[in-house]
């Protein structure tokens, strides 16, 4: 099965990896069940991942941020299509059985 696992600013990454680290080492563990996205510039979050699992998946995938700190309003429309659509190609190339995507709803399955 392909797992999403995508790390995020705030609580999010601790939030996610909390729940990584209750599973059986054999469900996600494995290098070959999961794949990472992360934001950016957020190599916080990748390394606190690193941290936690014993190997590196086989495909990490890196996202445009869709508002920087700062910019304007007129110009996040243009840079969060493009992030949006950075996403789906990679979700459509990959596509993942499972997707952790917020607090109040804990999983989709694909």
């Amino acid at each position: 099965m392909s797992i999403a696992l995508v790390l995020g600013s705030g609580g999010h990454t601790s939030e996610l990896l909390n729940i990584i680290s209750n599973l059986p080492d054999s469900s996600i563990k494995s290098p070959s069940n999961h794949f990472i996205i992360y934001s950016d510039g957020d190599f916080l979050s990748l390394s606190k991942y690193s941290s936690l699992m014993e190997a590196a998946p086989a495909i990490i995938r890196e996202i445009p941020r869709a508002r920087k700190v700062g910019q304007s309003y007129f110009t996040s429309i243009f840079t969060t299509i493009y992030s949006l659509l950075m996403t789906c190609f990679i979700f459509i190339k990959n596509y993942p059985k499972l997707v952790k995507i917020n607090p109040e709803i804990q999983f989709i399955i694909i």
